[in-house]
């Protein structure tokens, strides 16, 4: 996997680079590259403890810390045990179910290891901050800060600052009174108060100056820019990136159906090398910019060679493994590529059962007793006819465990299948459906 070079990113200017990548969805402050220029920068982005595990939308804020980082800035990785207790209501069309304290704080904690594990720097934590003023990286859970303000401290001191008719406009709230169908409590209502005091916290905390978000963050953010201009007579910059989607259109998150988590127990390596391999070719050059940190110069020598030579997916090989090492390890990805290889060969037979699951975990699938014959279930599984299955057997074209089947009388047994439960039929190159031995 390229690594980000120590200080900067390129020797175009650092602003400029994240144009080139499509990563600012709004024009910056044009006051913000002065503000660059003159030092090192605090920059901090919030992740949404909703789960006990963040999610591949997630890692797009991930690789842009990661570069401001490179870019000799100092990030803040954010949890939102606070934030968390309300949901925010950018981009959702119903309110989110609230979570308990205890919930909160175990999902807080495991997002804490993988933002740390992920941005590959100790991260001090925020009140700790003061014995460790060169460290590179801060990590803050605005629950400590928060938690024990007062409500009737907080109108005074923050509500006061926002009228509720610039609360209306915005995007968010204004989407959900319009629609019949939905609508949005006090609480939600109140999330941008609470994101705009986050960031004039770490404003008088960290000397944090510039906030990180996707495109749906917008107006959360500039509201935090507002506030520290009005309580505190600063400048501070809103950054925001388009919002990263699937070729449908929708978002990477968690609620939102196919979520890929970064957690290998909740989605495998292999599921997501699988998917980055698959994902649409006008996509594929789009996330390698945001995704990766390969030079501009490298994402151009592989678009072309994508452009000349579709069927080799330079492009995707190139994006599955960068961000599969990125997030699990150089090992993983030598490990997912392994069995990708091996499930199309006879070395199927070698894949631990873990792999072995994750592998066909998305491939249909019928349960069987031991001795069924396989002319008993493959025209069943495949959509065919028997005498389509038979003649397809004839002609060499059914593989069980990519061995071809040489015969209408061939039985599943535990002998013959993997681990002593699974038959992955096959019918021609790619067409796969598995048989799980039940009794």
């Amino acid at each position: 996997m390229a690594q980000p070079n120590a200080g900067k990113l390129c020797d175009m200017d650092f602003l400029d680079e994240l144009r080139t990548r499509d990563l600012l969805h709004h024009d910056v402050d044009p006051e913000l590259a002065e503000h660059l220029a003159t030092g090192r920068r605090t920059v901090y982005c919030g992740f949404d403890p909703t789960s006990d595990s963040l999610h591949l939308g997630n890692m797009l804020q991930i690789c842009n810390l990661k570069r401001w980082l490179a870019a000799g800035h100092r990030p803040i990785a954010l949890s939102g045990g606070a934030t968390g207790m309300i949901g925010d209501p950018s981009g959702k069309s119903a309110e989110r179910n609230l979570l308990s304290i205890d919930e909160l704080a175990h999902n807080t904690s495991a997002i804490a290891k993988q933002l740390a594990s992920l941005l590959e720097i100790d991260l001090v934590p925020l009140d700790k901050l003061d014995a460790n003023p060169d460290a590179r990286g801060i990590m803050a859970n605005n629950f400590d800060w928060t938690g024990a303000v007062g409500y009737l401290e907080f109108l005074r001191d923050v509500g006061k600052h926002f009228t509720v008719n610039q609360m209306i406009a915005k995007d968010t709230v204004r989407n959900r009174l319009e629609t019949a169908e939905s609508s949005i409590s006090y609480t939600e209502f109140s999330y941008m108060l609470l994101q705009a005091f986050d960031f004039q916290w770490l404003f008088d905390a960290a000397d944090c100056t510039i906030q990180l978000g996707g495109s749906d963050q917008w107006g959360n953010i500039v509201e935090g820019v507002s506030l520290i201009r009005k309580t505190r007579n600063a400048k501070s910059f809103a950054v925001v990136s388009p919002l990263i989607t699937k070729s449908d259109g929708s978002k990477f998150g968690k609620s939102e159906s196919g979520a890929l988590f970064l957690d290998a127990k909740r989605t495998s390596p292999y599921t997501l090398h699988q998917f980055l391999l698959n994902v649409e070719d006008d996509k594929a050059v789009a996330y390698l910019h945001a995704f990766s940190f390969l030079s501009l110069e490298e994402i151009e020598a592989l678009a072309a060679k994508h452009a000349a030579h579709p069927e080799r997916r330079d492009v995707h090989n190139a994006l599955a493994d960068e961000l599969v090492t990125m997030i699990h390890g150089e090992r993983e990805t030598e490990k997912v590529k392994k069995a990708a290889k091996a499930f199309f060969s006879t070395e199927i037979h070698s894949l631990d059962e873990e792999t072995l699951l994750a592998a066909i975990n998305d491939v249909p699938t019928v349960k069987a007793a031991p001795g069924a014959l396989v002319m008993d279930i493959g025209p069943q599984l495949f959509d065919k006819s028997k005498s389509q299955f038979t003649q397809a057997i004839q002609q060499g074209g059914i593989y069980l465990n990519n061995e071809k089947v040489h015969s209408t009388t061939a039985v599943l047994e535990r002998t013959n299948t993997l681990h002593e439960r699974y038959a992955v039929l096959r019918w021609g190159k790619k067409d796969v459906r598995v048989v799980v031995l039940d009794g």
